[in-house]
Order: C-alpha cells, then sequence, then structure tokens
C-alpha cells in the first residue's frame, strides 16, 4: 500500500506496520528512497517555482505539462496556471491548437530551438518574444518533454529601432553638413577668386589713379602756359587798341577829305552842265551862221 501511494505520487504516506529482519531494513531503505525522492522532487519544484522569467513545459505528447504566473500574465490568460495543463502546446501559446510551436519543433527534431518571434496579444499588443526551447530527458535518455523559456524584447527592440532611426538622421545629417560644407568651400574658393578679381581691378583703378594725377598735372602745366600766353596776348591787344585809336582818327579824316571831294565833284559837276548847256547855244549859232553863209 505504501509503495502504491507513494507511486501514484502521495509522498506524505506513511509505511505502517513492524518488520523484522529483511524487512525491518527493505522498510527502512524505502523510507530513505521516498525521503531522498521528496528532497529532489522538492529542489525541482522550488527551481521551477523560482523561475523570475515567463517559462513553460511541454511533454512528449505536446500537451502542457506546467507553466507560471509570468508566461500567463505575458499572453494575457486571466486563469491560474494549473487551468491550462494538458492544452495543446498551440492552443495555449497561440491560441490555435493546429498550430506548431517551438516547443513542439524541439521534441520532433530533439534540439534546442531559439526563435525570434513577433506575437500580437489578445488585446492587440505587438510583441517582440525571443524563445528559446530545450528538450530535457530522464537518467535513460527518454525524452520527457521541453521547456521553453520567453523573454520579451519589445523595448529592446523598440529602442533598437529608435537607435537605427536616430543613426539614419544623423547619417542623413551628416550627409547633409558634408554637403554644405563642400559648397561653402566652393563658395569660398569662388569668393577667393572675386577677391583677387577686386585686386586686380583695384590695381587697374589705382594706376588709372595715377595716369589721372599725372594728366591733371600736365593739365595744370598747360594752364599756367596759357594764362602765360594770355596774358601776353593782353599786352599785344593794349598795343592793337591803341593803334586802332590811331587808325580811327585817320579814317574820320579820311571821311573828312573825302566829303570834300564829294562837294568839290558836285560843283564840278555843276560847273560841267553849264558848260554843257553854253555849248549847245554855241552850236545853235554856228549853225545859223552856216545857213546864212
Amino acid at each position: 500500500a505504501f509503495a502504491a501511494a507513494v507511486a501514484d505520487g502521495d509522498l506524505k504516506a506513511v509505511l505502517r506496520g513492524r518488520f523484522r529482519f529483511e524487512l525491518a531494513g527493505l522498510a527502512h531503505n524505502m523510507e530513505r528512497m521516498v525521503a531522498e525522492l521528496k528532497t529532489k522532487l522538492g529542489f525541482a519544484q522550488g527551481v521551477m517555482e523560482g523561475i523570475p522569467t515567463p517559462c513553460g513545459i511541454v511533454g512528449p505528447d505536446c500537451n502542457m505539462l506546467w507553466a507560471n504566473n509570468q508566461i500567463c500574465d505575458l499572453l494575457e490568460k486571466n486563469a491560474p496556471p494549473a487551468t491550462y495543463f494538458g492544452q495543446k502546446s498551440g492552443q495555449f501559446y497561440l491560441n490555435d491548437a493546429s498550430k506548431e510551436t517551438c516547443s513542439d519543433r524541439a521534441l520532433a527534431e530533439r534540439r534546442v530551438i531559439a526563435a525570434h518571434n513577433e506575437f500580437v496579444s489578445p488585446s492587440g499588443k505587438k510583441l517582440r518574444i525571443d524563445v528559446v526551447t530545450t528538450p530535457f530527458y530522464d537518467m535513460d535518455g527518454n525524452l520527457l518533454g521541453s521547456i521553453s523559456f520567453w523573454n520579451d524584447q519589445t523595448e529592446r527592440y523598440l529602442q533598437q529601432e529608435r537607435i537605427a532611426a536616430q543613426n539614419t538622421l544623423m547619417a542623413d545629417t551628416a550627409d547633409a553638413a558634408s554637403n554644405t560644407a563642400d559648397r561653402m568651400a566652393s563658395a569660398a574658393e569662388e569668393l577667393s577668386a572675386q577677391i583677387e578679381q577686386a585686386n586686380q581691378g583695384a590695381q587697374e583703378q589705382n594706376n588709372r589713379v595715377q595716369e589721372t594725377v599725372t594728366a591733371v598735372e600736365e593739365m595744370n602745366a598747360t594752364i599756367l602756359e596759357v594764362a602765360r600766353n594770355a596774358g601776353e596776348t593782353a599786352g599785344n591787344a593794349a598795343a592793337a587798341r591803341d593803334k586802332a585809336r590811331e587808325g580811327a582818327s585817320l579814317v574820320v579824316d579820311v571821311v573828312a577829305a573825302v566829303d570834300k571831294v564829294r562837294v568839290a565833284a558836285d560843283k564840278l559837276k555843276t560847273n560841267m552842265h553849264g558848260l554843257g548847256e553854253q555849248a549847245q547855244g554855241i552850236g545853235a549859232v554856228l549853225g545859223v551862221i552856216s545857213d546864212i553863209a
């Protein structure tokens, strides 16, 4: 009865009766065996209950053997974990009994399966889950099941995406800054060329100013020469004015003489007219004389 109770999982069963000789030794060993079994099972149970991350165990038949509260919270399952024992792993993890889970693959392929899954919870939250599933065996190498650890990496992946976006933005900004620097360098070269041209223009302007100064000096010399010539011309003009005055007196005298000649000519004309009339009278007398003769 004691052995049957222990085999059925009742580790609190008590071996009753008094045993002698070999049976006494056997009873003692059975009690030690049960105590050792309780210690190991208690250790295993304590370890599983102390797992802080979401965890579940699937049996060789792909049915759930065990799950902790963390995996139930992650999957948004509100009932106690024991409620889901015996469910297909697809139903428990993916809400679809027909789907194959990483635990099922680990059992089928008898190897560790690691995967990154995008998981949508019943409430619609999009999660990034890293899943590691490891098959485990008994002391004889018989497959007992697979244990899965689900690690919610949503925040880490979101952070990576934000960092990647920032890196892209920084790279774009660096490219834009590089392009701006190139344009500024080109503009600086163009400005330098313009400054050089301005310097050359300033030098040419300075040369022209020097030429203008020389021309002004030459013009000043010419003006002085013209002023000197003007002074001499003014002196000559004064002398000419005196000569003109003398010529004017002479002209007045000539005009007076001409008037006198004109008067004399008029008198001569009058006299000549009188002589003409006298000649006509003489001619008439001579005609009469001729007729008489």
